[in-house]
Order: C-alpha cells, then structure tokens, then sequence
C-alpha cells in the first residue's frame, strides 16, 4: 500500500459581480478564491465562459472569431 496525503480543504469560493456579457457566444464572470489554511485571500479568478458550442459537431467559424 503506498502513503497518501489526504488534506482537509478550507476553501471558499463565491461570486464578485455580474455576470459579463462580452460577446453573444463569451461570458465572464469573476470570482474570490481564499484558502486561510495556504495563507491565500480573496484572490480573484476569472471564468471565460463559451456558450457558442452546439450539442452536436463543431461551432461556425462565426462563434469561434469573437472568441479569439
């Protein structure tokens, strides 16, 4: 049996604003991440969100472009 180190997580994650829409197929959204355990508070974290992708294939060249 091999040693795992299994650590107890103390993190909190919430939202900082709105959401943003940047593009019809591009959303961002901002977030606070702290751990006070690995001394880290209200780092912020950036989610880009592609909501251009369809439930079957590939998306049109047009969705892709805004988000490049």
């Amino acid at each position: 049996a091999s040693d795992v180190y299994k650590r107890q997580v103390n993190i909190s994650v919430r939202a900082a604003g709105e959401t943003i829409e940047l593009t019809p197929y591009l959303s961002l959204r901002k977030y606070q991440v702290s751990d006070p355990d690995l001394g880290i508070a209200n780092r912020e974290v950036r989610q880009l969100h592609y909501t251009g992708w369809p439930d079957h294939g590939v998306p049109s060249d047009a969705s892709l472009d805004s988000f490049m």
